[in-house]
């Protein structure tokens, strides 16, 4: 990749061939690596400024960067190739932190990795941060490779996560755009493994959001050897989830996905092998809506108790998607503990499948994906009068879509204002 053309003033650089007492700017074209750029990451980062570019060149970083300047800065990271440009941190370091944060960070073409009992990418409580990820990998032996159960937002496209607990937690908001997430339940003492567990607390204000778009979720036990000549073992007592989420209201959208929570045994393993806990595709999604996308879940076929389920305690619109479940106890494409309803419109599932407390239904006419996910995400206003509620388009002016709750007045009581 040829960065030349758009070096500048507000370019700096970092290399296995430079040294820290360099500027990091490059003094002439091509640049000269080892009498212009930093050594390590985190000099460059000091050394930038608000909305300023750091190059890294290939080779392994072994830094921890915590990102806690202040005043805060916007700084822009890119790698040469994502095979080869490596930051890593191994022991209980996380590789990257926030805690007074970049309020707006971009991440490219790098692989970011913890290989001890650490988290990769972590941006920590209450801040208003906003970062991207593309073309990155982000890797971790420990629970988390992204924790962001303080970030405005995160966003990851064409990335390869995984972890051995909740690959990624996150609060506000999580934009996922060809991305593949992997959960290997292999952290000991664990009672969940998702690929994505969206943490309950808001930073924003609003609803939580998850907006997954071209991506795979797969939840499985991953094989661990224990000999050269062993067959593959694992041992796993955590329930497997691609995606968890918790009591409090949330938003997601998901698009061309395959969402995979696999616990089967496979023959050629380690005879003491095992998965005992239950498989979710997706659970406590109050407001979903999915196209185009498949659902397996199974659990280990040798488990006499374990569950399955496609949807559990989820509220959804689902058009032209696949469910595919198999538990060795009970096996659920939608189930629930309390009353929830289910959209359903050209898919594939199986009707003795659906728990007692869930309510199919057709998807109403007129409904179309795209209509259902602004009817999720935009502007609705209350009538106090007539209890009428508004749904507007993404202009803030058109409606699209009028309801009047139909609720006894003995339980709503409305009081103009």
């Amino acid at each position: 990749m040829n960065f030349y053309g758009c070096d500048s003033a507000r370019v700096l650089h970092v290399s296995k061939a430079g040294n820290d007492n360099n500027g990091g700017k490059a003094q002439q074209y091509p640049v000269n690596l080892a009498n212009d750029s930093k050594l390590t990451i985190m000099a460059a980062v000091n050394a930038a400024a608000d909305g300023d570019t750091i190059i890294i060149w290939p080779g392994t970083y072994t830094e921890q960067l915590p990102l806690t300047q202040e005043p805060a800065k916007t700084l822009t990271f890119v790698g040469m190739n994502r095979a080869k440009t490596i930051i890593t941190q191994s022991g209980a370091n996380d590789t990257i932190t926030g805690t007074c944060g970049i309020p707006y960070g971009k991440f490219f073409n790098l692989s970011i990795t913890q290989t001890g009992t650490g988290r990769a990418v972590v941006v920590t409580a209450g801040l208003s941060s906003v970062i991207d990820f593309v073309n990155c990998d982000i890797i971790s032996s420990g629970a988390y490779a992204v924790s962001a159960n303080g970030s405005e937002r995160v966003s990851l496209k064409n990335c390869y996560l995984s972890a051995k607990a909740d690959t990624i937690l996150t609060s506000d908001m999580l934009v996922l755009d060809g991305c593949i997430v992997i959960s290997d339940a292999g952290l000991a003492g664990i009672s969940d493994a998702s690929c994505i567990y969206k943490y309950s607390t808001l930073y924003s204000g609003g609803p939580g959001k998850l907006f997954i778009k071209d991506s795979t979720l797969l939840c499985m036990p991953a094989y661990r050897k224990t000999g050269p000549k062993s067959p593959p073992l694992y041992e796993v007592t955590a329930d497997i989830k691609c995606i968890r989420g918790p009591v409090e209201s949330i938003i997601c959208i998901i698009e061309n996905s395959i969402l995979v929570a696999d616990g089967y045994k496979p023959s050629q393993t380690n005879a003491n092998s095992y998965c005992s806990g239950d498989a979710f595709c997706v659970e406590l999604i109050d407001k979903l809506v999915v196209k185009n996308s498949v659902f397996f879940s199974r659990t280990d076929q040798n488990q006499s108790a374990a569950d399955s389920y496609g949807l559990k305690n989820c509220n959804a619109q689902v058009n032209n998607c696949t469910f595919a479940v198999s538990g060795t106890d009970s096996s659920y494409c939608f189930d629930a503990d309390s009353a929830r309803t289910v959209y359903l419109e050209n898919t594939k599932y199986s009707p003795s499948q659906i728990g007692a407390n869930v309510t199919v239904n057709a998807v109403p006419a007129g409904v179309t994906f795209e209509k259902a996910a602004k009817l999720l995400v935009n502007k609705a206003v209350q009538n106090k009068n007539t209890g009428a509620i508004d749904y507007y388009d993404n202009d803030g002016q058109t409606i699209l879509f009028t309801h009047t709750p139909v609720d006894d007045e003995s339980i709503i009581t409305r009081t103009p204002s």
